[in-house]
């Protein structure tokens, strides 16, 4: 799910109309939420099966598994908040960019009456 949407955050190109570009920022910020929410899931469930495990000597190599497991998870994660920020970043700047435009237009018309 996260490779999803770090493909479709990096093709996504920024809207050039300010109710577009409103969505889109609503729609990814209602989208952190949600990996956040698999992300927290994810790594309380291996947390619990290293709890359990820990009292078997015999299941070692699985703890080393879920240990190097949510290790990694927690890399993509951070390489995950990092671009979903900096593109939180680009959106916010498409509305601002967006609005300056409608407010310029709106200046231009109302001269020219």
């Amino acid at each position: 799910m996260m490779d999803d949407m770090t493909y479709d955050i990096r093709k996504q190109p920024l809207p050039r109309d300010i109710n577009n570009a409103q969505l889109l920022l609503q729609d990814h910020l209602a989208n952190y939420q949600t990996v956040q929410d698999i992300f927290n899931f994810t790594t309380a469930s291996a947390q619990d099966v290293l709890s359990r495990a820990a009292t078997s000597a015999a299941v070692s190599v699985s703890r080393d598994e879920i240990k190097g497991f949510l290790e990694r998870s927690e890399g993509r994660h951070d390489e995950w908040r990092t671009l979903w920020e900096h593109h939180k970043d680009k959106l916010l700047e498409s509305v601002r960019l967006c609005e300056f435009e409608q407010a310029i237009s709106t200046v231009c018309s109302e001269i020219v009456h």
